[in-house]
């Protein structure tokens, strides 16, 4: 098992919010690194930034430097080498730019087509993720034509929440007579009996001899879906 929030593999998990988080992620803010003001460099200080394998951007134009000065002007022909910096750029108020890392949950809106996955690696080719929970992993380049936002855990929870109602071909919440659900405010099993659950879901405790509850589809969460269950009568 892995971590849903840094992707590495530990020893002990904790559920949050529909995750399993370590013990090092789940000790510190969400999205600690990112939520901290972009820094802004000037004079030397951009050339160090730059040197150190930042992306940085001015008026609109992507600058960094691999083995020599490349920028994107976001025209659509991505990265294209620049000749050298000029005393301009120097003079230029750059920011810093945070680009998707290994572990990070990714949206992203390419050519009017939107992907979501968790980062596995990242190579000259591009960012390889499972996207859209695909069974294998594809790479997916990440530039001037895309657009994209680093999800947090309560968005990766909702993705992972859709994902779950898909698989079985229905709509988010979604929710069918026969399920087996787990009404969270009470920490109850459940199985819904009414056959009609836009607005609300009738259910019957599981081992609770004539109990009722009702509750709306967003506070229950899925167990078992009622055609993905085995009859061994």
């Amino acid at each position: 098992m892995s971590c849903d929030r840094c992707g590495q593999d530990a020893r002990m998990y904790f559920t949050f919010g529909g995750l399993e988080l370590c013990d090092l992620c789940i000790s510190k803010p969400e999205e600690e690194s990112k939520v901290d003001e972009l820094k802004v460099y000037t004079g030397k200080e951009t050339l160090q930034a730059l040197l150190e394998g930042k992306t940085l951007e001015y008026n609109g134009t992507l600058y960094r430097f691999t083995d020599k000065l490349q920028v994107d002007f976001k025209t659509g022909c991505g990265w294209e080498s620049s000749m050298s910096i000029t005393n301009n750029m120097l003079g230029y108020k750059m920011t810093e730019v945070v680009l998707p890392q290994v572990g990070d949950w990714v949206k992203v809106n390419k050519f009017a087509n939107t992907y979501v996955g968790q980062i596995k690696r990242i190579t000259g080719e591009g960012y390889h993720s499972h996207w859209d929970s695909d069974k294998e992993e594809k790479i997916l380049v990440i530039d001037s034509e895309s657009s994209w936002q680093i999800l947090s855990l309560e968005q990766i929870a909702e993705y992972k929440r859709e994902q779950a109602f898909a698989k079985v071909g229905r709509k988010l919440n979604e929710f069918r007579e026969g399920d087996i659900v787990m009404i969270d405010s009470l920490g109850v099993t459940a199985i819904v009996v009414s056959k009609k659950n836009f607005l609300k879901v009738q259910l019957h405790g599981i081992n609770q001899v004539g109990k009722g509850h009702i509750a709306q589809p967003h506070q229950l969460t899925p167990i078992a879906f009622a055609e993905s269950q085995v009859d061994l009568s």
